[in-house]
């Protein structure tokens, strides 16, 4: 069931003032370069402090880690995300289709490394291929299935070309706004890149200074970001997986913000505190009620159906999550995701999505007749 996630609202603003990167016009490489304009004139802050939820090790990018924290080591050549309309130049100042199976993307000239090594097209290359070589890493899928990149030519150290194994409309505005550029003078040789520990290189706004599983992670500032210099120096973030402890700490002002959902219940109570404030947001994230069909009786697709009926799902809203959210009643993915087809729905045996019904629930059975009980006694199973 989808749902939305209160946060508390520095949080949003901290996403806004690390990078300074809040233009988002279109062509040619002017969103990093009217960003660097408008972080010229933003306020330096000094330190801001972010409690984060759990520990994520030193942000392996193979190794499973939080994206919102490795966003800000690692740049993607087209920002912020697959997930928005038109994904704006951001590495690259230029991406264009050549023909339908064959991309050219120019890059920016002005890119350095966090290390003082220069980023060039040689980067890109080796990202994508090492990406496809790794056994493991989430965003492995996007280069050797969905597209399938066969083809890497550096065609000089700002352009570099990608060809698919079939066409690939979309390699721009999905695999290249979700791709996160590593350089390939740390990552050449690296045959375990899952076991890696050490601190990680990147182009982006920040560099993490220093990172320990107890006290968490300190960020530093990339003076030289191409995007302009961040306007808060110092990003502290400290791990702190208990609710009421980081609240506590949140309201005696030992954190700025904290990087968490607020529960249902206590969205009012923390709304009334003048010292927080919480701030409301739709994340393509939801709670699953999931039924292994592989085990009896959910096998049986008669059976599921009856039950999809015979939830309510706005009455699990309401009561589960205090109408935080929205019922599920398009299927999956996240009724927001651009991929989702807006016909969806839960209802399949009814074509279109109706509120539920047992009267129309009741009259479904399994094959073998084991899934109803008469006389409208209820009829439970246990299983694992």
């Amino acid at each position: 069931m989808p749902r939305r996630y209160p946060h508390v609202a520095a949080v949003v603003a901290m996403a806004m003032l690390a990078s300074a990167c809040t233009a988002s016009p279109s062509g040619d490489g002017e969103s990093a370069d009217a960003a660097t304009e408008a972080a010229v004139e933003s306020p330096i802050a000094g330190r801001l402090t972010v409690a984060v939820v759990s520990d994520a090790g030193p942000l392996n990018l193979f190794a499973g880690t939080e994206e919102e924290l490795a966003e800000l080591v690692y740049d993607k050549l087209l920002a912020p995300n697959p997930y928005v309309d038109e994904p704006q130049p951001w590495l690259a100042k230029n991406v264009r289709g050549i023909d339908p199976s064959m991309w050219e993307v120019t890059l920016r000239n002005d890119v350095t490394w966090h290390d003082g090594e220069p980023f060039s097209a040689k980067d890109v290359a080796f990202t994508i291929q090492y990406f496809k070589d790794a056994p493991t890493g989430r965003w492995t899928h996007h280069v050797s299935d969905i597209p399938t990149i066969d083809r890497i030519e550096v065609v000089d150290d700002t352009t570099v070309r990608l060809g698919c194994a079939f066409p690939c409309p979309d390699l721009g505005r999905i695999t290249l706004a979700d791709l996160p550029i590593i350089p390939e003078h740390v990552w050449a040789g690296v045959e375990e890149p899952s076991k890696v520990t050490t601190l990680p290189v990147g182009t982006g706004p920040y560099r993490l200074a220093s990172y320990d599983a107890v006290r968490g992670y300190r960020f530093e500032a990339n003076p030289d970001y191409f995007a302009g210099a961040p306007v808060v120096d110092e990003l502290i973030m400290p791990v702190i997986e208990d609710p009421a402890a980081t609240f506590t700490a949140l309201r005696t002002g030992e954190i700025d913000a904290a990087a968490r959902p607020v529960s249902p219940e206590l969205v009012d109570a923390f709304g009334d505190d003048e010292g927080i404030e919480v701030a409301t947001t739709a994340p393509l994230q939801f709670l699953e009620l999931r039924l292994n069909f592989e085990r009896a009786p959910f096998e049986d697709p008669a059976l599921r159906r009856a039950m999809s009926l015979a939830v309510d799902r706005q009455e699990l809203l309401d009561t589960v999550l205090l109408g935080q959210g929205r019922p599920a009643v398009t299927g999956y993915p996240h009724p927001d995701s651009p991929w989702t087809n807006p016909d969806l729905s839960t209802h399949l045996i009814l074509k279109r999505p109706r509120p539920c019904s047992m009267k129309r629930a009741m009259p479904i059975t399994t094959t073998t007749g084991g899934a109803r009980r008469p006389r409208g006694r209820p009829w439970t199973s246990r299983s694992r």
